[in-house]
This record gives structure tokens, sequence and C-alpha cells, in this order.
């Protein structure tokens, strides 16, 4: 599964490498029958690229809600595209 999401920085998510994603991806994913944890691949149009997992499924529609560290990492702007990208060959941990 890859999206584009519009970038938008949350000062609700200050630690960690989690971002809020919107509802319809959530839906996509069951509907996918692919179960948690889910982990994302993000990559700017400048070929920068971070590795996230989603923390809750609240973020407005074509929207990703990113800590501001992330955008700091990612040298992007607000309201930029954010290609998102499903990565779900992750082995689970033991």
């Amino acid at each position: 599964m890859e999206l584009k999401l519009m970038s938008e920085i949350s000062s609700s998510i200050e630690e960690g490498n989690m971002v809020d994603l919107p509802h319809d991806v959530l839906e996509q994913l069951n509907e996918n029958d692919l179960s948690p944890p889910y982990f994302f691949q993000l990559s700017t149009q400048s070929q920068l690229k971070s590795y996230v997992s989603v923390k809750q499924f609240t973020s407005d529609k074509n929207t990703i809600e990113i800590p501001p560290w992330l955008y700091n990492q990612l040298c992007i702007p607000e309201n930029e595209i954010i290609n998102v990208k499903l990565l779900n060959n992750i082995p689970k941990g033991k």
C-alpha cells in the first residue's frame, strides 16, 4: 500500500517515531486483512526517508501528522506531500 499524504506538524506527538494517520488508512489495512503492528516508510520529494509506526488513526483525511523533530530530520516544510509506504514483510520480534 502506497499513499501520498499532506504533512502537518503535530505538537501532540513529541517523542518516538510514531505518526497519526487518517482513519481510511486503517480501513484499507483491515480490508486487506493486515494485522498490527504497522510500520511505514516515509519519503519526501527530496528522497529523504524515515521509518515510523502509527500512534493512532485520527488525523484529517489525506493528512499525516508528524512530530516536530521528524520535520527537522526530513527537512520538509509543513503541507508538503509525503509518500507513505506500508512495510508488511517485517518479522515480529520474539
